[in-house]
């Protein structure tokens, strides 16, 4: 029988590499044995529905296992250049702190006198909350019984599922801090690049000096790239990429595009930019406790359709001096 570490790092490395190796194995036959194993039946043997109901807390455990091990690295690839992911036992309640950077005031000091304002070295605390969120999804029992749930892309589309819930729920954080931000960092109306470039030194300014990118959609990128004046070697990435990598000295990063649940809408705004600090991580994701993986009202239905519901009970923040605008563009 696997351990859980072997299972972790099974999923993880599949997510990694579909066509992994593992032991003389395909990475997807050696998930398939794992709860093959699981149920005490031999790999592509029809489930057996009594196994199933004896064992399948174990195929839940399994589950839970191999989505809290891909979920973080899932996070991590999508929205390492913004957000710090946490995993925590559940009732922890971690404090982050953060730095102010902004400078400290000098003033002249007349002589015999000590007539300065006081200005605090440390920047603040924050604690983020943390919420329950689940998806449900269900198999035709043949289907289920014939072996046909293909283990690892269900792990795989459950943990990139909340990935995109978290992604959604970050960018709907920045849109509706708007309003909050001083008038030197945010900007809207038609396109001008001379304002995108104050508004990054506005951030620098402020962040102590760091170098700034901006961020959004590809198709966001493209408008501030059209704007450019093209040499011929510009002219080739646009082709190439869709958008340039840098304009006016500002590197341009692509925020993935996703949809809105269950409609081909999209839920990023493709007219809106934001302005960060390069390597701040001004949004913290914290992941509390295991994953939650049961079978939901198996015995009440009459289609006898095997449902599953997934819960993560995770919060996220964006981080409360964050150091960032936003440019909304009208035209």
């Amino acid at each position: 029988m696997f351990e859980a570490n072997d299972l972790k790092k099974l999923s993880i490395d599949l997510y990694k590499n579909e066509n992994l190796v593992f032991n003389e194995t395909s990475g997807d036959d050696a998930m398939r044995k794992i709860f093959a194993e699981a149920l005490g039946q031999e790999v592509g043997e029809r489930i057996d529905f009594y196994n199933w109901e004896a064992n399948k807390t174990k195929v839940f455990q399994l589950l839970s296992v191999a989505v809290d091990a891909v979920l973080p690295v899932v996070l991590t690839n999508q929205l390492n250049t913004l957000a710090e992911v946490r995993n925590v036992g559940f009732g922890d309640r971690p404090v982050f702190e953060v730095e102010d950077e902004s400078l400290f005031r000098v003033g002249m000091v007349a002589n015999g006198t000590q007539d300065l304002k006081r200005q605090e070295i440390f920047g603040s605390k924050f604690t983020v909350d943390t919420d329950w969120f689940g998806a449900k999804t269900f198999a035709e029992l043949e289907r289920f019984l014939n072996g046909e749930i293909n283990w690892q892309k269900l792990i795989q589309r459950i943990a990139k599922s909340f990935e995109h819930k978290m992604q959604v729920q970050i960018y709907d954080a920045f849109m509706g801090s708007y309003d909050l931000l001083r008038a030197v960092r945010k900007n809207s109306g038609a396109y001008d690049e001379d304002k995108l470039i104050t508004m990054a030194q506005h951030i620098a300014t402020a962040s102590g000096g760091k170098n700034v990118a901006v961020y959004g959609t590809a198709s966001a990128l493209r408008k501030v790239s059209k704007a450019a004046n093209f040499s011929d070697g510009m002219k080739d990435e646009m082709n190439r990429v869709g958008y340039l990598g840098t304009v006016a000295g500002l590197d341009l990063i692509q925020l993935p595009q996703a949809y809105k649940a269950g409609k081909e809408e999209f839920a990023i705004d493709d007219n809106t930019l934001i302005v960060l600090p390069q390597g701040e991580k001004v949004v913290t994701i914290v992941l509390e406790g295991q994953s939650i993986v049961r079978e939901d009202n198996g015995d009440k239905r009459n289609d006898m359709q095997m449902e599953f519901v997934t819960m993560k009970k995770y919060g996220l923040q964006v981080a409360q001096l964050a150091v960032y605008g936003m440019y909304k563009i009208t035209a």
